[in-house]
């Protein structure tokens, strides 16, 4: 069931969601900047939102719903920022404070940091 589930995601992934960064970049550059830094940037957001409630290998379906879920929400949060800048340092710049309030609001609210404290 992963195996069907795994290659399911992988095709909408590739084939179905829009490249996140064609508002900033010019297409044919956008196309290649998401083959060589893009898809890494949204591999590491969602594989690392989804690690903070799914433990790896416990239940590989959920897990592979649950990256797909991630990948799809990152992929329009960056077509958001992109519609408001059109450059690729103001992007990067709207992007890191975006992740950033996200990351210590998700730490704070499951105590995962030993930081973020009131």
């Amino acid at each position: 069931m992963y195996s069907i589930i795994s290659l399911i995601s992988a095709w909408i992934r590739q084939f179905y969601l829009p490249n996140p960064f064609a508002t900033i970049l010019n297409p044919s550059y956008a196309d290649i900047f998401n083959i060589l830094v893009g898809g890494a940037i949204l591999h590491f957001l969602s594989y690392g939102m989804t690690s903070i409630y799914y433990e790896r290998g416990s239940m590989p379906v959920v897990g592979s719903i649950s990256y797909l879920f991630w990948y799809v929400i990152n992929t329009f949060i960056f077509i958001g920022i992109g519609k408001i800048t059109f450059s690729l340092l103001s992007f990067s710049i709207i992007a890191l404070i975006a992740y950033s309030v996200i990351i210590a609001l998700i730490n704070y609210l499951t105590n995962k940091s030993r930081y973020v404290t009131l």
